[in-house]
């Protein structure tokens, strides 16, 4: 039996799109979160930014933060889907600790679902 677990995905995407392109592109990412049976919880963009080395050439890009519920066997075709994405450089998705939900629900006002675990910090 699985449980349901809080995700934080950071995506990292290429400097060359437009405003417009980048909308798209975290509206298909939500989309593709809720397609595989995840939700959605919060979504902030912190716009463009310089980046400590450079990735395929690049030296900023748009970064986008996520925090999704999900089973962990919804997470894994996310990950493929961002794979194939030309226009993310980098993607990671991390487990939410209780720890990290306590700074969560202060800095962002995160509400969780009752089915939602959390891990404990280690």
């Amino acid at each position: 039996m699985e449980i349901r677990r809080l995700y934080e995905l950071l995506v990292l995407s290429v400097p060359t799109m437009s405003e417009a392109e980048h909308a798209a592109l975290t509206e298909s990412i939500v989309r593709t979160v809720q397609q595989n049976g995840g939700a959605v919880l919060y979504q902030t963009s912190w716009g463009k930014r310089l980046l400590a080395y450079p990735i395929q050439k690049h030296r900023e890009g748009w970064y986008d933060l996520f925090y999704v519920a999900a089973y962990p066997s919804q997470v894994v075709p996310v990950e493929q889907w961002l794979k194939l994405r030309t226009d993310v450089l980098r993607y990671m998705f991390v487990r939410v600790n209780r720890a990290h939900l306590a700074v969560l629900q202060k800095q962002y006002n995160l509400a969780l679902p009752e089915d939602v675990s959390v891990a404990r910090p280690k």
